[in-house]
């Protein structure tokens, strides 16, 4: 059985792991490639199930990034004996700007990941991240060298 302080710490692992810039797909920001996604679909909002199976309507990127998560998720929680009836992570994009940049690493539009979870005893866990991103464009990055894909 869980308990709130492991399932907070759970909730904010994950919000950090996604939000890190480690956290990368085809050798690229997971957040700059989701951005893409949701403005050539017309979305503000990208949201993921981590409990469920793939979502066969969503991206690439998107189907890549959540089932990574859904198997880092499975292996925390056995790992810690937690059984959750709820695992979701919804990113937002180009929210409106704070004002609260730093000039030297902040570019790009606001955005905001928040997970949520929930377990088998109902107790329910929230963080959030939030920072600037860009849509992705490769003329502008530089591809990770240790990404290994073709």
């Amino acid at each position: 059985m869980s308990t709130l302080r492991t399932l907070k710490g759970l909730v904010n692992a994950l919000a950090d792991t996604f939000v890190s810039r480690n956290n990368d797909v085809f050798g690229y920001w997971a957040m700059g490639m989701l951005y893409r996604d949701a403005r050539e679909s017309g979305l503000e909002a990208i949201e993921m199930d981590l409990l469920g199976s793939d979502d066969h309507d969503a991206s690439v990127v998107v189907d890549h990034v959540s089932s990574r998560y859904r198997a880092r998720l499975a292996h925390w929680c056995d790992s810690r004996h937690v059984k959750l009836t709820r695992a979701s992570a919804t990113a937002r994009f180009n929210l409106p700007d704070s004002g609260q940049r730093r000039a030297w690493n902040d570019f790009g539009e606001p955005y905001q990941v928040t997970f949520q979870l929930t377990d088998a005893s109902g107790r329910q866990a929230t963080a959030s991240r939030h920072g600037w991103c860009r849509v992705h464009d490769p003329a502008m990055e530089i591809r990770r060298s240790r990404w290994g894909g073709a």
